[in-house]
């Protein structure tokens, strides 16, 4: 979500847009939203914020790209899934291409470019392609073939090619590490250690809630106060919380775009309580005012509920 600052008389708002082309400094857009420091007021600033990320994602990737070739085909390509991906693919597409794969192919023309051309693209990458000219994996290059592929497949369809060479080309084969899920055993010695650790609250009822539901962690911070029902030992997972770019995104819906209800054990109950008087506590020694339908595991900076805990931490 970029960042959200309380000014006299409104909201700052704030993302981290990248790195300049040319002089490589770090690009943050930022806007300034005129409101009341309350409910209405956030959300307001929420919006812009929320259209911020929106408008940086149409910024072109190769501004001064020739018309006909590969880095033009990629800034409208890229344009066009802005409002179709979601935050993170969008970002890590752009990423793809601005990194790995303009700088191999943006000059060609679409015309010229060949299935050769794509195997050594993708040859080079599995050599140098990660950070300091290190090997990049295997399943990071199928990513990039994906994104070449979704580009000149847009091409075809908008007729300015006749056939997609990346449908010919030779990614590496996609690999899959085995899951390892601890033991009941392991389960129980990491809660009964945080039950009787002397640190924040948050750490129990969140290892709690994964132990139990078996949820993503994207799943587990987009929890708010109205997702849950303590009498009944029901909670709602509706929401995500992903990192991308710099960025804490929220997205109203999960990663299969359902909502679903779990069941709680009542230790995992106690937790989420604790946590709960926990947040309302501090933020009462702070003298703000919680939000109305806080996240239960929330960025503690702000002590008031309305941002999310970063995925990062």
């Amino acid at each position: 979500m970029g960042t959200i600052r309380r000014y006299a008389n409104g909201f700052r708002v704030q993302i981290y847009g990248g790195l300049h082309p040319e002089t490589g400094k770090e690009i943050r857009p930022s806007r300034y939203v005129v409101a009341l420091d309350n409910s209405a007021g956030r959300k307001k600033a929420e919006a812009a914020l929320a259209q911020l990320i929106v408008d940086q994602a149409h910024q072109p990737i190769a501004p001064k790209a020739q018309l006909g070739t590969v880095a033009d085909l990629f800034d409208r390509w890229l344009a066009s899934q802005a409002h179709r991906l979601s935050p993170k693919t969008l970002a890590e597409y752009r990423r793809a291409a601005r990194l790995k794969i303009l700088p191999h192919l943006g000059d060609m023309r679409l015309n010229d470019v060949r299935v050769s051309d794509l195997d050594r693209l993708y040859v080079t990458l599995l050599v140098s392609g990660g950070e300091d000219g290190r090997a990049l994996a295997p399943n990071s290059v199928r990513r990039v073939h994906i994104a070449v592929s979704g580009a000149f497949a847009a091409a075809v369809k908008w007729g300015e090619l006749e056939k997609n060479p990346a449908r010919f080309a030779s990614p590496p084969s996609p690999q899959s590490s085995p899951i390892e899920p601890p033991s009941i055993e392991q389960i129980s010695a990491t809660l009964a250690h945080l039950d009787q650790a002397d640190g924040p609250l948050w750490r129990p009822a969140l290892f709690r809630l994964a132990a139990t539901t078996g949820a993503r962690r994207s799943q587990l911070l987009g929890v708010r106060a109205a997702d849950i029902d303590l009498d009944n030992a029901t909670l709602r997972f509706t929401r995500s919380v992903t990192r991308t770019a710099g960025q804490t995104i929220v997205r109203e819906r999960t990663k299969s775009g359902k909502s679903y209800f779990v069941s709680v054990d009542a230790g995992t109950v106690a937790a989420i309580r604790a946590q709960q008087a926990d947040q309302r506590a501090a933020a009462r020694g702070a003298g703000v005012t919680m939000n109305p339908n806080p996240f239960l595991f929330d960025d503690r900076k702000s002590l008031t509920g309305a941002a999310p805990m970063s995925p990062t931490l």
